[in-house]
């Protein structure tokens, strides 16, 4: 675990809370990509498939915060 100045430790709970919000901050680009006419990925499939994996990852985070 790392510590903090004070010289708590920052646990893997938190962290797990800290990389769901990234990943929850992120959603909306995904999502507007994905119903905009061109998105970057061309085939709606894969532009589907982005925005599930963004929910795995959400759900890793989220699940390593509360198993603290």
């Amino acid at each position: 675990m790392d510590r903090r100045p004070d010289g708590k430790q920052i646990g893997r709970a938190h962290s797990g809370l800290a990389y769901a919000l990234l990943c929850a901050a992120y959603m909306p680009l995904h999502l507007w990509d994905f119903f905009r006419p061109d998105p970057v990925f061309a085939p709606p499939f894969a532009a589907l498939t982005r925005v599930f994996v963004q929910i795995l990852f959400i759900a890793a985070g989220w699940t390593l915060w509360t198993r603290q």
